[in-house]
């Protein structure tokens, strides 16, 4: 066999190479949209720089592939055919814009001594603090950290209809957190095991790759079709988070309380002296991924007797009442409790509400309101 070359060095020209690659990701078989019938399954590889190809397994050579490559081992691989980046499809490493096709031909061996790939399990992620920054220049990152919530949207409106979603709020040492939306197969696969582990009050630990920064509730993050979620990874990083997470499991349990994650633009965002503007240099429109940033005092010239806002305190989002029937009801968010607070007494009750669209004690909420 020809000697193993890195990633990099391998281009659809070549012949008679071989890589040496640790399987980190197998995708479930799926059907191509653009040729009926047809079967495929992705298998995200890795070799020991750290650099990560995509390879595509199609029809009958899915189950030989599936049952002779193994999550986490690494094998040697070659033969594969190289093609470049399809138009309009991304990769899972800008550093390598080449897929693998998988077939017949290929030749795939274990290998027998895969110390080389300590350090990529090791890997440096990004910190929280970045992800203000890689919202504005539009990168990709890889963050490492615990789940303490699971928040209740799960279906959210696009262009191609309505789709299921699950998003899930991380936090490290510094204690900022910042939610995350899995999307595609990450809902029912990760996402429903970690919802498990948070129903029987673990709070588990991720690492997630190539995952992209949006300027959705300020700021937060999701996933893409090429990005791995892997639940309590084996690395010392991730001993260490563990361990913190432990010791503080009842500052995790506050923090949870507070939903700090809408506030996540504020915590994790530090603009640089140039970015903050004068209110007069405020363009008329703003992109939502360059958010512009003034120094100055709020002063607000409040109108009428009512000084009280009645919101969802899960979306943040104005909860509508009806006047005369009484009804109470989120649009975004189903709420089985509803909590009213005078701030001012610091005083607060907990009201049971029994159906999803409850008639809440006739005229109450105007009284408590007034």
């Amino acid at each position: 066999m020809a000697k193993a070359l890195d990633l990099v060095d391998i281009t659809p020209q070549m012949r008679g190479w071989s890589c040496q690659v640790r399987i980190v990701k197998k995708f479930d078989e799926k059907l191509s949209t653009n040729t009926p019938g047809k079967r495929f399954m992705q298998i995200l590889l890795e070799d020991k720089q750290g650099i990560r190809v995509q390879a595509v397994v199609f029809d009958n050579d899915i189950p030989r592939y599936n049952s002779t490559l193994h999550l986490d081992s690494c094998y040697t691989i070659s033969n594969a055919n190289v093609k470049p980046q399809r138009p309009n499809y991304s990769v899972p490493d800008e550093r390598y814009k080449y897929t693998w096709i998988l077939s017949g031909r290929t030749v795939v061996q274990p290998l027998r001594d895969s110390s080389a790939f300590i350090n990529a399990s090791n890997k440096v992620y990004n910190a929280f603090y970045d992800v203000y920054h890689c919202m504005k220049s539009g990168i990709e990152i890889s963050l490492m950290g615990i789940v303490i919530d699971k928040l209740p949207k799960e279906v959210i409106p696009t262009s191609k209809g309505d789709k299921h979603i699950k998003e899930i709020v991380l936090v490290d040492e510094k204690l900022k957190p910042i939610a995350l939306t899995l999307w595609g197969d990450f809902v029912d696969t990760e996402g429903s095991e970690i919802v498990n582990l948070l129903n029987v009050n673990e709070y588990p630990l991720i690492s997630i790759e190539n995952i992209g920064v949006t300027p959705f509730k300020g700021i937060s993050l999701c996933t893409k079709p090429h990005s791995t979620v892997t639940i309590n990874p084996i690395s010392s990083r991730a001993q260490q988070l563990q361990k913190w997470a432990v010791e503080n499991r009842p500052t995790l349990d506050a923090l949870k309380i507070c939903r700090e994650y809408n506030n996540a633009v504020i915590n994790l965002a530090i603009p640089v002296v140039a970015e903050i503007s004068k209110i007069s240099e405020v363009p008329p429109s703003i992109d939502p991924t360059k958010p512009v940033w003034i120094h100055g005092k709020i002063n607000l010239q409040l109108e009428g007797d009512n000084l009280w806002y009645m919101a969802c305190s899960n979306c943040l989002k104005t909860v509508y009442a009806d006047s005369i029937q009484g009804f109470f009801a989120c649009i975004v968010v189903r709420r089985m409790q509803l909590l009213l607070q005078d701030p001012e007494r610091m005083s607060q009750s907990l009201i049971l509400l029994q159906q999803l669209k409850p008639r809440f004690l006739g005229n109450a909420w105007k009284n408590f309101c007034s």
